[in-house]
């Protein structure tokens, strides 16, 4: 069994662009409105939600950006609110694409949204008129107080997808192999959901048993060894690995189980699971495993064979009769090579037929 860990995963399941907008898109309006701005943007790059709000046509908008260029320099900034004079002569916005049609003003206020960790995340931006109304101290303080706000829409936005309360998953409708749960430190499963396709697909649900004992088969491991080994690990992470089982029919099926862990309160942690079927993987390395071993072994024998009659012929130490016999041997060894060729094409064919249900 190999395990691999890595971190850092996003859900494609959750309505995230959804579940922002409903949250985000006031807050920007209530931003322009505030700090008589004409227009107010956020860009959030770990959840690829780039907004801007329009006051001129009251219009909130999605916006594509290519954020590669200036994520880097954002996240070595302080948080506090950046004063950008002209945006077109600024190294890190000028070749933004959203304000280049933008003619009216080009000053900018920019606040760093950040998360628990004090990694900036994203940023929050107006876009000023030349002739602004307000005081700049006053501005930077509404801008400053306004983004703390955000910030902290932000923060109830991370919290509610870590305990998956802005959108319940239906297992039932999940078109693969699906499976989420959560546990505590005494390894005990507080709440476990199974998609149907999985329940189909894996030897675990072929008997009436508990869904601690599934979820265990599920895992290939004891549920105190499966929180032993997340809980050494500790924050949030990924793990996979492949294990194979038999199924009532005592057929050996090998798996690869993905799994996304995150860890919460109380020496909990939740998780979530994809399961593929690793048997055609399985199946090809041990054709090939096969092939190596009878290159390796059984056809070395005859090329071993005619390399020993080739080092015995010397044309001054043997008359015409001998290099007729060795001839003769080499022939047959060649024969019986050819012979073996073939036959191995048709059983590594019929295999490979196997493999992939052909025929």
């Amino acid at each position: 069994m190999t395990y691999s860990s890595t971190t850092s995963i996003k859900s494609t399941f959750l309505a995230k662009h959804h579940l922002l907008q409903k949250k985000m898109n006031p807050a920007l309006k209530m931003l322009a409105e505030v700090t008589d701005s004409t227009r107010s943007f956020l860009v959030l790059w770990d959840e690829d939600f780039q907004q801007i709000y329009s006051v001129e046509n009251d219009q909130h908008t999605e916006i594509t950006l290519d954020i590669n260029s200036f994520k880097s320099k954002i996240a070595r900034l302080q948080q506090e609110v950046i004063y950008v004079p002209d945006f077109k002569l600024h190294t890190l916005f000028n070749k933004i694409d959203i304000f280049n049609d933008f003619e009216e003003g080009r000053q900018l206020l920019i606040y760093p949204l950040v998360d628990d960790d004090q990694q900036i995340k994203g940023m929050l931006g107006i876009m000023l008129p030349d002739h602004h109304k307000n005081d700049f101290d006053q501005l930077f303080q509404k801008m400053e107080s306004l983004g703390e706000y955000i910030n902290s829409i932000f923060h109830s936005y991370l919290d509610e997808l870590i305990n998956h309360s802005l959108y319940q998953l239906n297992f039932d409708n999940l078109p693969s192999s699906f499976f989420e749960s959560e546990i505590n430190q005494d390894s005990e499963i507080l709440d476990v959901k199974f998609s149907k396709h999985l329940m189909r697909k894996h030897p675990a649900f072929e008997f009436e048993e508990s869904k601690s004992k599934r979820l265990s088969k599920l895992l290939s491991m004891p549920l105190s060894d499966f929180y032993e080994n997340i809980r050494q690990v500790g924050g949030d992470h990924n793990m996979e690995y492949v294990y194979g089982c038999t199924n009532k029919t005592m057929e050996k099926r090998y798996y690869l189980i993905k799994l996304y862990i995150k860890r919460i309160e109380d020496g909990r942690f939740k998780f979530f699971g994809v399961l593929e079927d690793f048997n055609l993987q399985k199946a090809y390395s041990t054709l090939l495993d096969q092939i190596i071993f009878d290159i390796s072994h059984i056809m070395r024998r005859p090329v071993v064979t005619m390399k020993g009659l080739t080092n015995l012929i010397d044309i001054e130490k043997f008359d015409r009769n001998d290099l007729q016999e060795i001839s003769s041997k080499i022939k047959t060894v060649s024969e019986e090579m050819e012979d073996y060729i073939r036959s191995m094409f048709r059983i590594y064919e019929a295999k490979q037929d196997s493999i992939y249900h052909l025929g």
